[in-house]
């Protein structure tokens, strides 16, 4: 199970992915999900709602059970990624607080407890002052990759449509 983070979806909504450009994107993201390939949390769902747009009006239009809410495994897995992040020695304490206060801590527990891949933009870092979810994800052995690498694993391609007619070669 991929578990999609927030910045997945705002970049694909910034980019040559967007709503308009690549609607068969959003698509496949929601035949993914439908077949139990693909979700992501709530708290994610929470980012994407503040900002009161089409990517917003899109996610919470998505059919209930995309966003996965904690259950009893997920809190436990959230306790120990609360734990790590507090407790460890490398990272300032805003760095931990900043980290729990975001939908990265929850997606790292998803991650764990369901043994799910976590996709996202983010990179490793060896700063201090932020916890990005593949150090969080390397240290409490998640599995991460970047949303290029589930694509070309799922082996997804999109048509390119011009107008009405579709384009080839």
């Amino acid at each position: 199970m991929y578990l999609l983070d927030a910045n997945v979806f705002i970049s694909a909504k910034k980019g040559f992915l967007s709503l308009s450009l690549a609607p068969a994107f959003w698509t496949w993201i929601e035949q993914a999900h439908a077949s139990g390939q693909l979700s992501s949390v709530d708290a994610v769902l929470g980012e994407l709602s503040v900002f009161n747009d089409d990517l917003s009006r899109w996610a919470n239009a998505l059919p209930g059970g995309f966003f996965r809410r904690n259950d009893l495994f997920t809190a436990a897995e959230l306790a120990k990624v609360t734990f790590w992040a507090n407790n460890h020695q490398h990272y300032h304490p805003l760095a931990a607080h900043e980290f729990l206060r975001v939908a990265d801590s929850a997606l790292v527990a998803h991650g764990a407890a369901t043994r799910g891949t976590v996709v996202t933009f983010d990179t490793p870092s060896k700063k201090q002052d932020r916890i990005k979810v593949p150090d969080a994800c390397r240290e409490l052995g998640v599995k991460w990759i970047h949303p290029h690498q589930m694509l070309k694993a799922e082996r997804v391609t999109f048509p390119v449509q011009h107008g009405a007619t579709l384009l080839t070669r």
